[in-house]
């Protein structure tokens, strides 16, 4: 996980890989979990820290990480940091990368991995 984090001054969600069709998670044995998508292209991040660490930190280095787990978040997709204003006070995305309100649903199967 760590390879798939970014240490940013304030700690934040991050890290976030789009537009996967499968993930494999193994350990130095070979053993883990294969996800795959099926239909549409998920979304995941994975980290060494939790996301409620994540929250009450407020600067490098304060969220506690884990020693012998991680963190996998998958979804179907992320809203975007794309926009005209990301930086002031009332951010945010440009339609084009938001999320807007209707139903979404995804689906991906969780298997073993034994090598």
């Amino acid at each position: 996980p760590e390879s798939l984090m970014t240490q940013y001054v304030y700690p934040q969600e991050n890290g976030n890989r789009c537009d996967v069709k499968w993930i494999m998670l193994t350990d130095k044995k070979g053993r883990g979990i294969s996800i795959e998508a099926l239909g549409h292209p998920l979304s995941f991040s994975t980290w060494n820290v939790t996301g409620d660490a994540l929250q009450k930190a407020k600067h490098i280095g304060e969220a506690k990480t884990l020693e012998d787990s991680f963190v996998l978040k998958i979804d179907h997709a992320q809203i975007g940091v794309g926009g005209t204003d990301t930086w002031s006070s009332k951010a945010i995305a440009s339609d084009q990368y938001r999320l807007l309100s209707h139903e979404y649903t995804y689906r991906f199967t969780i298997r073993p991995v034994k090598q």
